[in-house]
């Protein structure tokens, strides 16, 4: 707790820092109540929209891209019909006077016409009719039969048009007798006269064959339509063929303005249903092809993701919101303890109240940190289950696990946030480049103010370090601050980073650094201060205006770091102070023991049998599954007594993690301590979301991780690996 010189009224003074702090901690609740709404509300939201427009995109894409294919082929198709035409027009200008019973007779002329249609299977008929309307020669039936068919409209419509290619409306072959159109070349002679007519009957089926190819599995509506709006050809997936599309209709009202190729969003006149349609003219013929996507198909995708995605936002939203209210109610609860013991300590002299006050914090903090605990315990809880999860989903959920992960990260800020009122923050290393993270320098620029000018020089290819992030910038801070009270806010704090071969302690051999030195522009100190600098409570600043703890801190930090800092002595040239930090490769790096490098660390072929100690039964539930997904045979025990009762050898057990924390006679570390005693071949490792324990498990050489477990893959290789190890060893 800081140290302060008391008011004339302690109690009155304690009693509106404390509310105060009751303030600011409801605050802080009520604004992460609101972000667990707002925040997940507005990232669905924003998820949604952009899945929603990516799909539009990809339909109109789809469509685009179906009619641009369904005009290709017609294209082509309708050029080979006017070149075979063109081909039996050339034939027929030799016997332009043959009279149409001849023709009819005419046996080379059929065998002619009906070698040209071999091998295009979209030709139903190819013929020859005159200008009676009579049916002179055809490649079906021979002798063509006494067909007429001038009272037909396609035939008129031929007659009276241009002697460019004509495309007659759907209808039902007189010849094949299949549902047809047909494709029509008028014989005009030399003096202009009407000789008759080539027309090739197209097989509808054809078409639709090859639309519904092209849609394959998708929800596509394909066709081929006259430009008055009959419907030539149909994808039969889409349904019945209708005859034509209606006229008031915005995609009819184009092809009656002759438009050559359009995208637009419209109710079909054929289902009923809102579509994505596009269509394309096929060359200078009278006919568009034509492609539509219901928006039902494209909307049904979009809310089976919106569902999981809601899901997957919802149920970590709805654990943290849970768990603030509880937070909240254990809040009001203390708070009213506290008034009633404010009311008692108001008649009490000054220095009882302050130490009232201290109780008071101390029992805030107590209650803080167990409510970072209980959500530590969900957080693990959450990322268990999404780590066994991720083993079992596709590509599409994997992502979506991924984001839960995220979440719980986001969760961990939070909890840092807590920890910090409660001054218990565990630390949490974690792989840093100090050279990205440094050149963000605002946050010291905040606390050193505008007259202090921040110089930063990098050494290139720094090393990346092994800490607790926040820690560091801490760290910093402090220093900064000493350096702006040094310089009475006006000056110059150098900051200068490079990696350096060191060797702080002679009994140990040099090892590689990532070396932080900040240096003001101030007075300066004597090799008296530098040599207490770093003690805790020591302080050069008048009383009340300083802790003499943040040296101190800097001090813990890099040694829990596995390095080391330093100050520099010089009265009138600024201080120097350094930060010493070790390269992540090195030696003192290593957060978990690793086995030497000639040991065997195959992994057994059986699964591991794992003991997990655990009392929280949720947080067991999700271990289990995080493990037994991982491949382990996992067995729990709600207690460290129960675990001791279990581990009896001979016992199964290759392994066992456990938790610090846990009612009964013995707790983690006992466990542990007499595990390490009777069986210490037996594999153990340390959960813990505190550091109370941290000097007893440093003594047994016990490998630990804190809770919520993010580097899942390391704890499994550093399992894998001792128990590989062990195996090897008795096989040998």
């Amino acid at each position: 707790m800081p140290f302060r010189k008391l008011s004339a009224d302690p109690t009155a003074a304690a009693g509106t820092n404390r509310n105060s702090q009751f303030q600011r901690t409801r605050q802080a609740f009520f604004l992460a109540l609101a972000l667990t709404v707002v925040a997940p509300t507005l990232f669905l939201g924003l998820l949604g929209w952009q899945d929603w427009e990516g799909r539009l995109r990809a339909a109109r894409d789809t469509t685009e891209r179906s009619t641009y294919i369904a005009e290709e082929h017609a294209q082509k198709i309708f050029d080979i019909n006017a070149a075979l035409a063109e081909r039996v027009l050339d034939t027929l200008s030799d016997q332009a006077d043959a009279p149409s019973d001849r023709l009819r007779r005419d046996r080379p002329f059929y065998d002619y016409l009906n070698r040209l249609v071999q091998g295009y299977r979209q030709v139903d008929a190819l013929s020859v009719w005159m200008a009676n309307g009579l049916l002179g020669a055809t490649s079906v039936v021979y002798p063509a039969p006494d067909l007429n068919i001038a009272d037909r409209s396609d035939f008129k419509e031929a007659v009276a048009g241009t002697d460019q290619l004509y495309v007659s409306g759907p209808m039902k072959g007189r010849v094949t007798g299949r549902s047809t159109f047909n494709v029509m070349k008028r014989d005009v002679r030399p003096d202009g006269t009407f000789a008759g007519l080539v027309s090739i009957s197209m097989s509808a089926d054809y078409f639709e064959h090859f639309y519904r190819q092209l849609a394959d599995e998708h929800p596509v509506t394909i066709g081929l339509i006259r430009s008055d709006g009959a419907v030539l050809a149909w994808s039969r997936n889409a349904g019945p063929r209708p005859e034509r599309i209606a006229r008031d209709t915005p995609f009819f009202k184009m092809l009656a303005s002759g438009q050559e190729a359009g995208l637009v969003q419209m109710v079909s006149s054929v289902d009923g249903e809102e579509k994505i349609l596009g269509f394309r003219r096929v060359g200078a013929y009278n006919v568009y092809a034509s492609a539509g996507i219901p928006l039902a198909s494209i909307r049904s995708a979009w809310l089976a993701r919106f569902r999981t995605l809601a899901i997957a936002t919802a149920l970590p939203s709805s654990a943290l919101f849970i768990l603030i209210l509880f937070s909240l109610r254990r809040l009001r609860v203390e708070e009213r303890l506290w008034l009633h013991a404010e009311e008692e300590s108001v008649k009490r002299a000054a220095a009882e109240a302050a130490a009232k006050e201290s109780q008071r914090l101390e029992a805030l903090g107590n209650m803080v940190a167990l409510v970072a605990h209980d959500f530590n315990n969900l957080l693990m809880s959450i990322l268990g289950y999404a780590h066994a999860a991720s083993r079992a989903a596709n590509a599409q959920h994997s992502d979506l696990l991924d984001r839960i992960v995220k979440t719980v990260q986001r969760g961990q800020t939070l909890t840092r946030k807590l920890l910090s009122v409660s001054r218990k923050l565990p630390v949490r290393p974690e792989k840093l480049t100090v050279a990205d993270w440094s050149r963000n320098v605002d946050l010291l620029r905040s606390a050193v103010g505008v007259g202090i000018e921040i110089e930063l020089t990098l050494q290139e290819r720094l090393w990346e370090c092994h800490v607790d992030q926040a820690e560091l910038e801490l760290a910093l801070l402090n220093i900064a601050i000493n350096a702006r009270d040094a310089m009475n806010g006006r000056g110059q704090l150098s900051i200068h980073i490079s990696n350096v071969d060191a060797q702080f302690d002679p009994a140990t051999a040099p090892a590689q650094f990532v070396r932080i030195d900040l240096t003001d522009s101030g007075p300066g100190i004597d090799e008296a201060t530098a040599a207490r600098a770093f003690d805790p409570f020591f302080s050069t600043k008048p009383a009340g205006r300083s802790t003499g703890l943040g040296l101190a801190q800097v001090r813990s930090f890099c040694e829990l770091s596995g390095g080391y800092s330093s100050i520099a002595a010089a009265p009138t040239a600024g201080t120097t102070v350094s930060l010493f930090l070790p390269r992540t490769d090195g030696q003192a790096l290593q957060p978990l023991s690793k086995p030497a490098a000639a040991a065997n660390t195959s992994t057994p072929d059986r699964p591991i049998r794992m003991l997990l100690v655990e009392d929280d039964e949720t947080v067991a539930d999700a271990q289990t599954a995080m493990f037994s997904a991982l491949g382990y045979e996992v067995r729990h025990a709600a207690t460290a007594d129960e675990a001791y009762l279990l581990l009896v050898p001979p016992h199964p057990f290759q392994v066992v993690i456990s938790d610090v924390q846990m009612p009964g006679k013995l707790n983690g570390v006992d466990l542990a301590e007499h595990l390490q005693t009777s069986q210490p071949e037996l594999p153990l490792l340390m959960l813990t979301g505190f550091v109370d324990q941290a000097e007893r498990l440093r003594a047994l050489g016990l490998p630990a991780f804190l809770k919520p477990v993010i580097d899942l893959a390391a704890m499994d290789e550093w399992i894998r690996r001792r128990v590989g190890a062990i195996s090897t060893t008795k096989r040998s």
